[in-house]
C-alpha cells in the first residue's frame, strides 16, 4: 500500500504512514498532525479583507488597495469578507478625505502666517522709516 500524501510504501498492516503520519485506512486521509491546512481562495479573501479593514484606520492608502483587492476577489464567494471589505473601502476613503482637507487647512492657516508675518516687518519697516 502506498501513502496518498506522500507517496511512501508502507506495510498493509500499519495504519499511519511512518514518513508523513497520515492516516492509510481511512477513506479521506487524516494527518497524525494539525498542519495539514491548504488555504483556499475563500481564506486569501478573508485574510486580505480583514488586512484591509485594520490598515484602514492606520495606513488609509493601503488600507484602500488591499480592501479592493479582497473585494475584487470576494465577488465570488458569498462570505462576510465582502463585507470587511466594503467597510475597509468606507473607511480609507473618508479617512483619505480627512487627510487631505487637514492638508488644505494647513496650508491655508501656513500662508496667512507668512502674509501676517510680512505684513507686519512692512509695517514696522515703514513705521521705522517715517520716525527717521
Amino acid at each position: 500500500m502506498f501513502c496518498r500524501n506522500c507517496g511512501f510504501q508502507c506495510d498493509d498492516n500499519t495504519s499511519y504512514c511512518p514518513n508523513c503520519g497520515m492516516r492509510l485506512n481511512s477513506a479521506q486521509p487524516q494527518s497524525a498532525y494539525s498542519d495539514n491546512h491548504r488555504e483556499t481562495p475563500q481564506d486569501d479573501a478573508k485574510t486580505l479583507s480583514i488586512a484591509g479593514f485594520v490598515l484602514s484606520f492606520v495606513m488609509p492608502v493601503i488600507g484602500l488597495v488591499l480592501s479592493i483587492i479582497a473585494y475584487n476577489q470576494a465577488k465570488a464567494f458569498a462570505t462576510s469578507s465582502r463585507t470587511f471589505a466594503k467597510a475597509g473601502i468606507i473607511i480609507s476613503a473618508i479617512a483619505i478625505g480627512l487627510s487631505l482637507l487637514a492638508v488644505i487647512l494647513m496650508i491655508a492657516l501656513f500662508s496667512n502666517l507668512v502674509t501676517g508675518i510680512i505684513y507686519e516687518y512692512t509695517y514696522i519697516s515703514t513705521s521705522m522709516v517715517n520716525l527717521l
